[in-house]
């Protein structure tokens, strides 16, 4: 009754579609049927038993190559992704050392820049100062020069002091042309280091300077306050204009003297061109439309005489003022 039982219950796994399952149950009958005495259907058993697990083998054989496949493929991928990895933390570090020695040059170039301009500044300020020495010792010697001559026609009798008095102007002529000469190639080199001043880039050497920091406030205020402007106030416009005169050298001064149509407004609108700004920024610091703005470009050309020719721009004209 116990083996019947058994029979009835691995019979009932031999429909399973799972191979495990029959090979389990054929290897069990056989056994069974063996210990029963029935040879044949234990050699039957044995010879299903033995096809199955072969099947079972064959399906097992497809699975471990998958499985093989998929951890060459896991083992391939996670070799390319380290390796992509790698180049992108390389790219990276590069990328940022780039971006650091850009940065570092940018700023020596700058810091160079300005010791230079204070350079030039400072030997434009000492040739100033030593040109009205040399000025100033120029007329005292002539001052010496005059009262000598003068003394020297009234001493025609006296033929020893004349003479002494001879050698003394005589002496001071020499000093008097020496002096003119050292102030000629010290104003030679004046203009010189006035020309180097003119060249380098105006917005350069303000865009440190609390002035033009103001401007640029203003701007951004306007841009995010387009209901609430403010504007330049004329204590920070005779700031501004000073600014630029000293450091053009007396741009707002030419400006005038050459174009003396010009209204001060239009000065001051030509100030904020010279210093590069746009157009459109311009708009947002004169509190105006960006069509006002170009309207007043053309104004300004039209006075300078220039409205004829539509390729003239008014930055250039300013850059050569």
């Amino acid at each position: 009754e116990q083996y019947d039982s058994a029979f009835v219950y691995l019979n009932r796994g031999i429909p399973s579609d799972n191979y495990y399952a029959k090979t389990n149950a054929y290897m069990k009958l056989s056994e069974m049927a063996m210990r029963l005495g029935k040879q044949n259907e234990a050699l039957e058993y044995e010879t299903l038993y033995t096809i199955y697990k072969d099947s079972m083998k064959l399906v097992e054989q497809p699975v471990e190559v998958v499985s093989s496949l998929k951890d060459v493929l896991y083992r391939q991928s996670t070799e390319r992704y380290e390796s992509f990895l790698t180049r992108y933390r390389f790219c990276l570090l590069l990328f940022v050392l780039l971006f650091i020695i850009t940065i570092y040059f940018f700023l020596q170039r700058r810091r160079k820049r300005k010791k230079e301009i204070a350079r030039l500044v400072d030997k434009r300020q000492l040739l100033y100062k030593s040109i009205e020495a040399i000025k100033k010792e120029l007329e005292e010697k002539k001052l010496e020069i005059k009262e000598i001559q003068q003394h020297c026609e009234c001493l025609e009798s006296d033929v020893n002091s004349k003479v002494q008095l001879d050698s003394c102007l005589n002496e001071l002529l020499e000093q008097y042309h020496s002096m003119q000469e050292d102030l000629e190639r010290r104003l030679v080199e004046r203009d010189e280091e006035v020309r180097r001043l003119r060249n380098l880039n105006l917005k350069f050497i303000l865009m440190s300077s609390p002035i033009y920091q103001m401007l640029i406030a203003l701007c951004e205020y306007n841009k995010l306050n387009p209901d609430g402007m403010k504007k330049i106030t004329n204590d920070e416009w005779v700031i501004l204009l000073h600014e630029i005169d000293m450091a053009s050298l007396g741009f707002v001064e030419r400006l005038s003297t050459e174009y003396e149509y010009l209204l001060e407004e239009d000065i001051r609108f030509c100030c904020l061109v010279r210093l590069d700004f746009k157009y459109a920024d311009i708009a947002y610091l004169w509190g105006c439309t960006s069509a006002a703005v170009y309207k007043r470009s053309w104004s300004v050309l039209e006075k300078m005489g220039l409205n004829k020719d539509k390729k003239v721009k008014l930055v250039d004209i300013l850059r050569k003022v």
